[in-house]
């Protein structure tokens, strides 16, 4: 009786033993052990269900390629219009990825847990990394010849291509993503963790130290995937859809193709690259004109197809405007550098945060906050050196009178009056804003959008023009002793 008690207090105490207390018999016998897959899948699930008089439909969702943050919203929508109507059987996922972004694929299961309506995942060949999250989250998993499923630990991507292993913290936290998906359906949550965490032990699965992935044949052995089919036809059938019933297609809108495009790295780095680039030329150059155009343009559809797909919240948003605001209070007050230091250093962090998907913390972790301040760096360092060499030579060229849109105020350099078109070399007058790129100075009564010649250039000061081009006028302030010389 003693030896008997010993014994049940050691299995009490394992953590093992205790999970298998609070779950179900027919989950147990569900759950590999001894080293052998289960005898019989018992594990309890929500299959779809017709109706015996027809008229109801599949609709079918395309997981094909790299997981990216632009399907998330896709099958988020897809995921909510389904819930809302009253004639859809079941939601079909076709899968065949690679795997791709975790916090796409995050989104995603979410959406599928939080389902009214039956899922099922066809896997046509390959379901790896997010791609096996996405499948753990459907009620149903149908597995065609030549499928396999696993392969989830993350991984870092170096910007020099290299592959890296991601950090313990990264690891701990997909691990017990995964396994709380796998619990939410009723399957093995060991098996889950090993896809994910190499020193997860699966006796009579792997070793210790090997990732598992999973075939086709292993897949229904060990209960993950639920029943086999030729083909999408062969699936239909399976799940008892009669003959003839609707499958249909849902293909993204328009937004989510543009969002999806915006947000590719490549285009996202050339819309940051540009909108800097209108934001240099606006500063540098009088009035209101491309350059602020074609920023406003950049900046909204950067941020916009960001805010699409869930990377950028109010607080991305709120801080990028606020840096604007404070950088323009710079200029038009100059003296005070902690307010333009502030407004530069608080558009290049909303940037960077626009491109991190998940909690900075874990993107720290898994190296996604140095690729955005790296990509953040090459694109202002593209924008600079483009904007120095058109500061260069586009002066000589005729478009640089088109990069000022022209207006027809009184009083204003743009007034095409010859007093203002043939403004003298050498013209004495007054700042009457700070000017640092740009500002507005008075000649002979008359005000000028002028630009300085890299100095900064106080309210009141005196200055003297040194270039007059097409809407160009280029000042420089006078020296203490020329001041006193001219009176």
């Amino acid at each position: 009786g003693t030896a008997t008690a010993a014994l049940g207090e050691s299995r009490a105490a394992d953590p093992e033993q205790r999970r298998d207390a609070s779950t179900s018999p027919e989950t147990r016998r569900a759950s590999p052990r001894a080293g052998a897959p289960p005898t019989r899948c018992t594990r309890p699930a929500r299959r779809p269900a017709f109706d015996k008089a027809g008229g109801q439909r599949v609709v079918q969702i395309d997981i094909h390629d790299e997981i990216d943050m632009g399907l998330a919203p896709y099958v988020e929508r897809i995921v909510e219009e389904v819930n809302a109507s009253t004639d859809v059987a079941f939601i079909l996922i076709h899968m065949n990825t690679p795997g791709g972004r975790v916090d796409s694929a995050e989104i995603i299961k979410d959406a599928l847990l939080r389902s009214k309506v039956p899922t099922v995942t066809v896997i046509e060949t390959a379901a790896f990394s997010a791609g096996a999250l996405i499948a753990y989250a459907t009620d149903l998993i149908l597995v065609t010849p030549g499928a396999s499923m696993g392969a989830a630990t993350p991984i870092l991507i170096g910007e020099d291509g290299e592959i890296h292993e991601a950090s313990e913290k990264m690891v701990s936290a997909l691990r017990s993503m995964f396994r709380a998906t796998a619990e939410a359906k009723g399957r093995d949550a060991t098996i889950a963790e090993a896809m994910v965490d190499k020193d997860v032990d699966v006796p009579g699965l792997k070793p210790t130290g090997k990732l598992v992935t999973l075939t086709r044949d292993e897949l229904l052995r060990w209960c993950v995937a639920d029943m086999p089919a030729e083909n999408l036809d062969g699936a239909l059938k399976a799940l008892g859809a009669p003959a003839g019933t609707a499958v249909e297609h849902i293909e993204p809108n328009w937004a989510e193709r543009l969002a999806r495009f915006f947000t590719g790295s490549g285009i996202a780095g050339i819309l940051m690259s540009v909108g800097m680039l209108g934001l240099m030329i606006e500063l540098y150059t009088p009035g209101f004109g491309a350059g602020g155009v074609l920023a406003i343009v950049c900046f909204a559809l950067y941020f916009g197809g960001h805010l699409f797909v869930h990377l950028v919240g109010v607080e991305e948003l709120l801080l990028f405007f606020g840096g604007l605001v404070l950088v323009a209070i710079e200029l038009m007050v100059p003296g005070h550098i902690v307010p333009g230091i502030l407004g530069v250093l608080a558009i290049l962090t909303a940037l960077i945060l626009a491109m991190v998907g998940q909690s900075v913390s874990l993107e720290w972790d898994a190296g996604g906050v140095s690729q955005a301040l790296f990509r953040t760096a090459v694109s202002l360092a593209g924008a600079a050196g483009l904007f120095a060499f058109l500061v260069r030579y586009l002066p000589k060229s005729r478009l640089v009178g088109r990069l000022v849109l022209q207006g027809t105020v009184p009083g204003s350099a743009h007034e095409l009056r010859p007093e203002l078109r043939n403004l003298a070399l050498g013209a004495l007058g007054d700042a009457l804003t700070p000017i640092l790129g740009s500002g507005k100075a008075e000649f002979a009564g008359v005000t000028h959008d002028v630009v300085s010649d890299g100095t900064f250039i106080a309210r009141g000061a005196r200055v003297r023009v040194v270039d007059v081009r097409p809407g160009r006028v280029v000042v420089t302030p006078l020296l203490e002793t020329e001041v006193t010389s001219h009176g």
